[in-house]
């Protein structure tokens, strides 16, 4: 694509957005007195409340000396045992045993390699 191509497809598409968006504007600019007709509802944020609408009370504040008179750390039972059953023994399964590798055999390295081609037999003599 050209030079010249792209910068009229890039200058067209911004043509055509800035139209796009100064239509939008107008139209919501337009309707800015509001409808002629009909019900109008206005929504606040945050919604007025009845007065008989129930509210939750405020916390109680709690003062140093009566946080300071409860435990943080439980105290511990001790319980006694009276009888201690042995645990039986438990069987281990040995894993199964693996094969030995197979030995990997290489080919003779070749008498010197800079000198042989790839195709020739260097071991054939």
């Amino acid at each position: 694509m050209k030079a010249s191509n792209l910068i009229r497809v890039v200058a067209a598409a911004l043509v055509l957005s800035t139209l796009s968006f100064a239509a939008g504007v107008a139209g919501d600019l337009s309707l800015a007195d509001g409808p002629r007709s009909g019900t109008r509802v206005v929504l606040r944020i945050p919604p007025e409340l009845p007065a008989d609408t129930p509210r939750a009370a405020p916390l109680p504040l709690v003062s140093a000396p009566a946080a300071e008179a409860r435990l943080a750390i439980q105290p511990v039972r001790v319980q006694r045992i009276e009888r201690i059953e042995p645990i039986e023994p438990v069987e281990l399964i040995a894993p199964p045993e693996k094969p030995a590798p197979e030995p990997v055999l290489a080919a003779p390295p070749k008498a010197d390699p800079a000198l042989a081609s790839k195709h020739e037999d260097v071991h054939a003599a």
